[in-house]
């Protein structure tokens, strides 16, 4: 903004005060006549107003000659003014005493320069007389003054300011939000703003990317904008993490926030046997670690089987058909705990057992140990004669059962009989076929015989000779190495 003046103004203003020999009041008259000397002793102002200033005298009415005598000159602006200079002019008739503020005396004049007078200030100057003659006593106070236009423009400057604030603690695996709050604390546009956080080791950015780069654009000045950045913590132990605030006008700056991240883990382990017999008991112990920095809560530790196995023992837990239920109220970091289970399986086979571990802060485990549970065949025979005693020339039927009461298969089976003298080999049927050779009869092997299955045959057999005539029938198979025998007794007569 710019403004142009052609010349200086000038004020004049003239005063005159009267100087009496001597300083008596009189009372006015009744009737209204002229001002008496008490009225013309009342002090009296003169004022101008023309331009950038006005100007103003005070005097008194009256004053005695040979006395000093003070009076005041103000000069206000009224709008900006330059090189302002007041010149009183000191009567012929009277004898300059003393100013103030002081002024510099040329001549008959007072001469008071101020270089500026800024738009509502004043200046008030007194001027001190003595009076030398009676009479009346003239001056006059000439005040010029240089227009003064002023153009005021802002000078500003972009100041940048970055705060950064995190949580002062976070577990391992959880994402971490910084709040980052970009300000322009200066005067001027901060332009073309970027903040840069760099990912610090152990932590991770959705991007994959080291840094994380925001273009915030222009600031004005007091702006401030808040950026969340999201960080995945990846391992335990404390994170600095550093920003930096650029923009094209300012100078950079940095914050950064520190964060000890905690780990939140479990370790469970279960270690039982590789294989057991069915029916045995087969013990299982279970681990469970926390190797934290921090407490697992509310924890509950569950120990499963199949419908092929059975818990016979758990101690401390709580039994609910094939589960065993653990409930701690808190498992402290470094804290270690010894559980076990003591289970059977029913039937042959490979089961599993199952340990699962959850935590009120949703922290899991699970562990598994499988057992080859191992059947035994267990082969029974049964032998009998139908007939008994029978004559001699008569038969008899003999009756043979065997039977797998094991819990796993047998296989390779062989069947064999022997017949004592009085007695003669005549027929036989049954699961097999049968080879007779002399007293002796033997059936065909039998590859696999299950659990709780059985095999039958039977033989035919004719007295011939009085006595007491013993029947021998054996078995062997691939479990039974050492035949087992059975005897039946015939009579025959």
């Amino acid at each position: 903004m710019f403004h142009s003046f052609t010349r200086p103004a000038v004020v004049i203003l003239a005063f005159m005060l009267t100087v009496s020999g001597c300083a008596q009041r009189r009372t006015p008259p009744v009737d209204g006549g002229q001002p008496s000397t008490a009225m013309q002793a009342e002090n009296t102002s003169f004022e101008m107003k023309q331009g950038l200033v006005n100007v103003s005298k005070k005097l008194p009415g009256l004053i005695e000659l040979g006395q000093e005598s003070t009076y005041s000159i103000e000069v206000h602006a009224r709008d900006n003014a330059r090189n302002v200079t007041i010149r009183e002019e000191i009567p012929a008739n009277a004898k300059f005493i003393r100013s103030e503020p002081e002024a510099v005396v040329v001549g008959n004049q007072l001469i008071w320069s101020f270089p500026m007078l800024e738009r509502g200030s004043s200046k008030t100057l007194a001027v001190t007389l003595r009076p030398e003659q009676e009479g009346r006593i003239e001056g006059h106070t000439t005040v010029t003054v240089e227009p003064q236009a002023v153009a005021a423009t802002m000078v500003g400057k972009a100041r940048l300011a970055l705060n950064k604030t995190a949580p002062a603690m976070a577990l391992v695996g959880s994402e971490v939000t910084y709040k980052l709050d970009v300000t322009n604390a200066g005067t001027y546009v901060a332009k073309g703003v970027v903040l840069t956080d760099r990912v610090p080791e152990g932590m991770s950015h959705a991007s994959g990317s080291r840094e994380v780069v925001v273009q915030v654009g222009d600031l004005q000045p007091g702006q401030t904008r808040s950026i969340p950045v999201v960080l995945k913590s990846l391992q335990k132990g404390p994170v600095k993490n550093i920003a930096l605030l650029n923009a094209a006008n300012a100078v950079a700056v940095a914050a950064e926030s520190n964060t000890l991240m905690l780990l939140q883990t479990v370790n469970l382990a279960s270690k039982g046997m590789d294989d057991q017999y069915v029916g045995k008991p087969a013990p299982y112990d279970i681990t469970v670690t926390n190797p934290g920095d921090v407490p697992l809560k509310n924890v509950v530790i569950t120990n499963s089987l199949p419908a092929e196995g059975k818990i016979l023992q758990a101690n401390g837990a709580a039994l609910s058909g094939n589960n065993a239920v653990w409930n701690l109220e808190q498992l402290a970091p470094g804290e270690q705990r010894q559980l076990s289970v003591i289970t059977t399986a029913l039937t042959p086979g490979v089961y599993k057992n199952v340990v699962k571990f959850k935590s009120a802060e949703g922290v899991t485990a699970e562990s598994e140990y499988s057992t080859l549970w191992r059947g035994l065949p267990g082969l029974s025979l049964q032998m009998s004669d139908t007939a008994d005693p029978i004559k001699e020339g008569d038969t008899t039927e003999f009756k043979i059962t065997l039977t797998n009461q094991g819990t796993a298969a047998d296989s390779n089976i062989r069947v064999q009989m022997s017949f004592p003298a009085g007695l003669q080999p005549v027929s036989s049927a049954g699961a097999t076929s049968a080879t007779v050779a002399g007293q002796n009869v033997s059936f065909a092997p039998v590859a696999t015989l299950a659990p709780k299955q059985s095999l039958m045959w039977s033989v035919i057999a004719k007295g011939i000779a009085v006595g007491d005539n013993r029947t021998r029938v054996q078995y062997t198979s691939d479990s039974i190495k050492v035949p087992v025998s059975k005897d039946e007794s015939t009579q025959v007569y």
